[in-house]
């Protein structure tokens, strides 16, 4: 259901534009009826939330001549609504899992495509929550506007603004949330070019296939004292830190293993959407810990790590 809350001159700017924020929680903002559409302000694009990827008008936020116009639904429609979405994210999130992979760039935009679901499961589950919790008592209010001893009335004032809405705006098209789903289901059964390619990967790497390491090649064999070594001979040594002597480990190497770091971690985030790379972190974290502090961490005795230490 909808109503007609505000109505701001076209001249509006960002900053008066971002303290209307606010006053709508919980909801997603669109421009139109195009997915992932941002509306302009002063002639420059701009998104009242990050998550615009509902296809269906629960907020829209359209500039025509000489007005913007700000729409919302009630609360207890958003509950709904986001429950609806739940359940069709569970399904499509099942119907992912169940979808053969035939080769690894299939199996890794499948990976991507249920990541993308499960987070935005995710914000569904947030939103519900923040909803039902109800902390400014605006859930309530509307509950009691319905159940009141003024139901009728607050039913035909719905009413006409949802008529008013619609006089107003005739060429308005809701679309509904099961197309989005469809179109999921489709591009799944049949993806076409663009959606073969959903992560950008370098050729050497074969979309997940292998490492590209070149350019952290480069980097070790221009380090003091490092062996001139070829690039083949770097790959089968590269993770082989521990048989680096301590005293070419300067800030130049530092520098160089940080980088490698970086680029394995956003590697296997590509590969491993569904990863959860910071409990992996944590675990090795914490066995680098208890192999220090017993001083048998590979590379660096007894000795040398408590001269570290009292460093």
């Amino acid at each position: 259901m909808w109503r007609m809350r505000e109505r701001w001159q076209e001249g509006i700017s960002k900053t008066n534009l971002k303290k209307v924020v606010p006053f709508f929680r919980g909801f997603t903002v669109r421009a139109g009826n195009v997915r992932n559409t941002q509306p302009e302000v002063d002639g420059t694009p701009y998104c009242l939330n990050e998550h615009c990827r509902a296809p269906h008008p629960y907020i829209i936020l359209k500039k025509t001549t000489n007005l913007i116009f700000v729409s919302m639904e009630t609360l207890l429609e958003q509950q709904r609504r986001y429950h609806e979405e739940g359940d069709r994210l569970t399904d499509a999130m099942g119907k992912e899992m169940i979808h053969p992979s035939k080769t690894q760039r299939e199996q890794i935009n499948s990976d991507h495509r249920l990541k993308q679901l499960l987070d935005r499961s995710m914000e569904c589950a947030t939103e519900l929550k923040d909803l039902y919790e109800d902390k400014d008592g605006l859930r309530k209010e509307e509950v009691q506007a319905l159940s009141g001893p003024n139901e009728f009335a607050e039913f035909y004032s719905r009413l006409k603004n949802l008529k008013e809405f619609h006089r107003t705006h005739p060429n308005e098209i809701s679309v509904p949330m099961s197309t989005e789903f469809e179109e999921l289901d489709k591009a799944r059964e049949k993806p076409s070019d663009d959606m073969q390619t959903l992560i950008d990967f370098t050729d050497e790497e074969g979309y997940g296939k292998y490492l590209d390491l070149h350019e952290f090649h480069n980097m070790f064999i221009n380090l003091k004292g490092m062996d001139k070594i070829d690039y083949i001979s770097y790959l089968s040594t590269f993770d082989q830190l521990f048989d680096i002597p301590k005293d070419r480990k300067n800030a130049a190497y530092k520098e160089y293993v940080l980088s490698m770091l970086e680029y394995l971690q956003l590697y296997t985030q590509k590969v491993k959407p569904l990863l959860d790379l910071h409990e992996e972190m944590e675990t090795v974290h914490k066995d680098f810990d208890e192999q220090w502090k017993d001083g048998n961490f590979p590379g660096w005795p007894v000795r040398t790590s408590l001269h570290v230490i009292q460093c």
